[in-house]
């Protein structure tokens, strides 16, 4: 008779290993999800940062002394500015949410011959 609450408590013990495992598993889930969501933020943004500096290097061509300029594209801040005089360096940033990346292309103005020498993502 001893024994029928044994069956009992082996049953209770197994129920919660398995609900301590099931919310392990959901917990890895969702930090996995938000993880690629935020990647996919971070990839959206440097593909606009590098569109605003492509922007920049087509502006240049037309306009020798652009400055550039702000945008708006997709829900996110562009921030074009382009410095020099014959080296020309231009920073592309790219703002949305908390996710921010830059790119910096030095190009090099020479015999009205627009030139890229160097194209690279900066912290």
């Amino acid at each position: 008779m001893n024994q029928k609450g044994q069956a009992l408590v082996s049953i209770v013990v197994l129920a919660a290993a398995a609900a301590v495992i099931a919310a392990g598993a959901a917990l890895t889930a969702i930090s996995l999800s938000k993880t690629a969501a935020l990647s996919k933020d971070s990839d959206k943004v440097y593909y606009l940062a590098e569109s605003g500096a492509e922007e920049a290097l087509l502006a240049l061509l037309r306009d020798p002394t652009y400055t550039g300029n702000n945008q708006k594209l997709d829900n996110t801040s562009v921030v074009i500015s382009v410095t020099g005089i014959n080296q020309k360096t231009i920073i592309s940033e790219a703002f949305n949410n908390n996710v921010k990346r830059r790119v910096e292309v030095l190009a090099q103005f020479t015999n009205n011959i627009l030139t890229i020498t160097s194209w690279k993502e900066i912290e």
